[in-house]
C-alpha cells in the first residue's frame, strides 16, 4: 500500500506499518513535504516557456505541486499559479489529463472562482469543444435524446481517459442536473 502525505505531514511523524495483531500492513510512504513546490513550478515553467514537452513525471508533479505547501492559502495560491502555467501547455491531451487531475488532487483547497476557471479551461480543450459542439447540434435538431446520447458519449470518454467517476465527469462537463439521471442510464 502506498500512502501519500501532503505537506501538512512531515517525515518521522507517521508509522510505516499498521499492526492490528493478526494483520500487519506495511506501507510505502511518500511525503510531499520533501518536495519544493517553488522548484517544481520553476522547472515546469522553464520547460514550457522553452517549448519542451512535459513527461509523465512532470505531469504528476504539476498536479501535486500545490499539496507541497503547508497552509491552505499557500496551496490556493499554488493552484492559481498552476492554472496560469497551464496556459503554456499546447498539447490538448496533456491538458485534458492535467487540469482534471489538478481538480481531483486539490479539491479541498480550490475555491469556487478557481474551480469555475478550471472548468472553463477544460471546456476549451478539444474534448470540451467536441462536447459543446455535440450539445449545440442536438439542441439545433431539437432531439433531447440525441443530446443525452452525445453527453453520455462525452462522459464515457472523459471517464475512460481520466479514470474518474461518472459524477466527476458530469461535474467537469457541467451537465445540467435534469439530464444527469438520463445520462447515467446510458452509461
Amino acid at each position: 500500500m502506498v500512502v501519500i502525505y501532503t505537506a501538512d505531514v512531515v517525515r518521522g511523524t507517521t508509522k510505516d506499518q499498521l499492526d492490528a495483531g493478526a494483520l500487519k500492513i506495511q506501507m510505502d510512504t511518500a511525503f510531499l513535504s520533501d518536495l519544493s513546490g517553488d522548484e517544481i513550478y520553476c522547472r515546469l515553467s522553464s520547460k514550457l516557456q522553452q517549448g519542451q514537452p512535459l513527461d509523465d513525471t512532470d505531469c504528476m508533479q504539476f498536479m501535486i505541486a500545490p499539496l507541497t505547501y503547508r497552509t491552505r492559502e499557500a496551496k490556493q495560491e499554488a493552484v492559481r499559479k498552476a492554472c496560469e502555467l497551464s496556459n503554456l501547455i499546447t498539447d490538448e491531451e496533456m491538458l485534458e489529463f492535467i487540469l482534471p487531475g489538478l481538480i481531483v488532487f486539490c479539491e479541498k483547497v480550490i475555491d469556487d472562482e478557481m474551480y469555475a476557471k478550471m472548468k472553463e479551461r477544460i471546456r476549451m480543450t478539444r474534448m470540451g469543444r467536441e462536447f459543446e459542439e455535440e450539445k449545440r447540434e442536438a439542441e439545433a435538431r431539437g432531439e433531447a435524446k440525441g443530446e443525452t446520447n452525445g453527453v453520455a458519449k462525452s462522459v464515457r470518454a472523459l471517464m475512460a481517459s481520466m479514470k474518474i467517476t461518472a459524477q466527476e465527469a458530469m461535474d467537469m462537463l457541467a451537465v445540467p442536473d435534469g439530464m444527469r439521471s438520463a445520462v447515467r442510464m446510458m452509461l
